[in-house]
């Protein structure tokens, strides 16, 4: 029964704010028609209450939503066609005042239904916030700042929802209104590296500092943007600024720790990250980060123990499973590396990264089968994921089927071709097939590939020795 007592709250509401309307038009004399702007505003306001108190529940809500649409479509069609038409008699002083009135009573909808919005996208209910936003532009009379501002929310309503496209041309809709309103810039930039945009993401940045060269939030997202780019010097740079402006900047520390770690700086990326911890008790994020230095320079229990401090504040961070999967793998402990790689999956079962290392565990555990089918789940949820397309051509290298391998290979290097590992892997397949001269060119493009990538000392070794026997081979042929 109580389920559906802000339903009948809802009905009521409609039909009361909507009678209301219907009397003031023939209402006469200033105290009857301040009693039916307040009718209004009363009426206009408990249909809100009632659509927002049940957004836990989404049977009530649905209903909530349909009635809401209903009575606030006639309330509104009504309210500016009166409006219109009061402001449109200029020898009538009282239609004049009673249309200011029913302005305000506009104005204070408008107010309500914007914060309820805020309210639902902040519990994560983004059906109900987008209904709520969509009435507040309906109230909104084409208001400039009302307009900008249900844009923007409905971007970052799209964007929490992951329909990126949508959210972008939200955030590029608000720039009609007001290109200057508050994190637009930066909100559209973490938007655009979304979309795998990261050049925009960096020019969106720009545009924030060139207004504010103090803010910190941009000089982050533009690192962030950076770090996607590969150009992790740049992004240090960035977060030094973010730092210098506010010290207290937990994120900024955690972020430039990933990137030293890229660098190949270690002990200053672990610091780096050691700062964000100490700023923010219980931030899994910098933990994560923390233990992706340790597990580059070779202090796997160390990582490992960073990424269970993540999970104790954090059980549903899928990236720092799947990074404590990885390595666990690397520390010979396969059967707990597919525990966790599972744990990840089941977070996010569209995880391609998850599924492949998933593989890798279950090939080192010498489950071809298996390990590839995971590599094939990896690449349906994204064809173009280069490790799965390697480590498919490293199972069939495995059984002895070099030429298939080679095709998985190639296969990888099409999709990235800065991917060392994968030149490498074809060297070895090619020496096999004795084609050592083309080994030794696919020997090079390795060599060639893992000097940009900095925190690959055991993979660069093992380019290098492979170089060297191909090397004497070819002279002694």
């Amino acid at each position: 029964m109580w389920n559906y007592f802000p339903y009948i709250i809802g009905c009521f509401a409609g039909a009361f704010g909507l009678a209301a309307i219907i009397v003031g038009k023939r209402a006469k004399g200033k105290s009857a028609r301040r009693c039916v702007w307040w009718l209004s505003i009363i009426g206009a306001i408990c249909t809100v209450v009632a659509a927002v108190c049940v957004y836990p529940s989404d049977e009530p809500a649905d209903r909530i939503i349909a009635a809401f649409e209903e009575s606030q479509k006639c309330e509104m069609d009504s309210l500016k066609e009166y409006i219109s038409k009061s402001f449109s008699d200029t020898e009538c002083d009282e239609c004049r005042e009673n249309a200011r009135r029913q302005a305000e009573c506009l104005q204070g909808i408008v107010e309500t239904t914007l914060d309820s919005a805020i309210v639902a996208i902040g519990v994560e209910n983004y059906g109900m916030a987008l209904t709520l936003l969509e009435v507040t532009r309906a109230a909104a009379l084409s208001d400039a700042e009302t307009m900008a501002a249900v844009l923007f929310y409905s971007g970052a309503t799209y964007h929490s929802m992951g329909d990126y496209a949508r959210a972008l041309s939200c955030y590029d809709s608000v720039f009609v209104f007001d290109r200057n309103y508050p994190s637009l810039w930066t909100n559209r930039s973490v938007t655009l590296r979304r979309l795998q945009r990261f050049e925009d993401a960096v020019a969106s940045c720009d545009s924030v500092i060139a207004r504010r060269s103090d803010d910190p939030v941009a000089w982050c997202n533009r690192g962030t943007a950076l770090d996607d780019l590969g150009k992790y010097a740049e992004a240090v740079a960035s977060y030094d600024k973010a730092i210098h402006i506010d010290r207290e900047y937990p994120e900024a520390w955690s972020n430039r720790g990933a990137a030293l770690g890229l660098l190949g700086q270690f002990m200053a990326a672990i610091a780096s990250c050691d700062t964000a911890i100490e700023l923010r008790e219980g931030f899994s994020g910098a933990w994560l980060n923390r233990g992706r230095a340790q597990s580059d320079m070779g202090d796997l229990k160390g990582a490992v123990c960073s990424y269970d401090s993540a999970l104790q504040y954090n059980r549903k961070a899928e990236k720092v499973w799947n990074n404590r999967g990885v390595t666990l793998s690397k520390m010979g402990r396969y059967l707990d590396a597919v525990a966790s790689l599972d744990s990840a999956i089941a977070l996010r079962r569209d995880n391609p990264e998850a599924w492949t290392n998933r593989g890798i565990a279950l090939q080192n555990l010498r489950n071809y089968e298996q390990a590839n089918a995971c590599h094939d789940t990896a690449i349906a949820y994204n064809r173009e994921f280069a490790l799965a397309w390697a480590n498919k051509g490293v199972i069939h290298e495995y059984l002895g089927e070099f030429a298939t391998a080679l095709m998985y290979i190639d296969s990888a290097i099409t999709y990235k071709r800065c991917f060392p590992g994968a030149w490498h892997n074809r060297s070895i397949i090619l020496a096999k097939m004795a084609s050592f001269e083309e080994a030794s060119a696919s020997c090079d493009s390795a060599l060639k590939y893992v000097s940009c990538v900095r925190c690959m000392p055991q993979l660069y070794d093992a380019i290098s020795l492979q170089k060297f026997k191909l090397a004497n081979i070819l002279h002694n042929k």
